[in-house]
């Protein structure tokens, strides 16, 4: 239930609301870093930050050279983990819509308690991301992604949270509800609907249908 929680724990905080598009590029980066406050624990499974950066040629340890942990700890560093979310701002606070760094961490690293610690880093290939939002999971992140198809469907399936275009049929398109899981059971039991919005040259996204258990 990780994956429908934290997909009811996005639409609670964003329904209704016009979400930013996003963006990734891969850049260099020599600053120190801080973990972003705010920003959701890379899931397990599904797609992940960790699978993002991979995809971008990003890989090898955790980034982190300070602070270390006290001792030889071969579970905790220095294996990459997760993509962790970073900002050069010493509070660790990205406005919404704002942007951040996304590097190879461990777990040691990765953790609310190193919130606040500077991290130094001799590694510098890293994800500028543009779209920052509280809570994000790496599937909505990509389902804002502008271009390509009008309606992005993220959906739990099985044990993945997945993200592919969806084609809305015709007949919902004057549906004021737009409920497409009660008409259709087909569709994936947990799951939101984005809809790309282009006007005046500007793209946003919303939620305009779910499914959450």
């Amino acid at each position: 239930m990780e994956l429908e929680q934290a997909l009811r724990e996005f639409y609670t905080r964003y329904q209704g609301i016009g979400l930013f598009s996003t963006g990734a590029r891969v850049v260099d980066f020599e600053g120190v870093l801080y973990n972003v406050d705010g920003s959701r624990r890379d899931p397990k499974i599904g797609k992940n930050w960790k699978g993002l950066l991979l995809r971008s040629g990003i890989n090898g340890d955790c980034y982190a050279t300070t602070p270390l942990p006290d001792g030889v700890k071969p579970h905790t560093h220095p294996q990459f983990k997760v993509g962790g979310h970073m900002t050069p701002s010493a509070v660790g606070y990205v406005e919404p819509g704002g942007i951040c760094y996304i590097m190879p961490l461990c777990s040691w690293h990765n953790s609310k308690w190193r919130d606040r610690k500077p991290f130094e880093h001799e590694e510098t290939r890293m994800l500028e991301l543009s779209g920052y939002m509280e809570g994000e999971l790496a599937a909505t992140f990509l389902a804002r992604t502008p271009g390509g198809p009008e309606y992005r469907l993220v959906s739990v399936e099985g044990d993945a949270l997945t993200n592919r275009a969806f084609e809305v049929p015709q007949i919902h398109l004057s549906n004021a509800h737009r409920d497409l899981g009660a008409v259709n059971p087909a569709l994936p039991r947990t799951y939101l609907r984005f809809r790309q919005i282009v006007e005046d040259g500007s793209v946003r996204f919303v939620i305009d249908d779910a499914r959450l258990p």
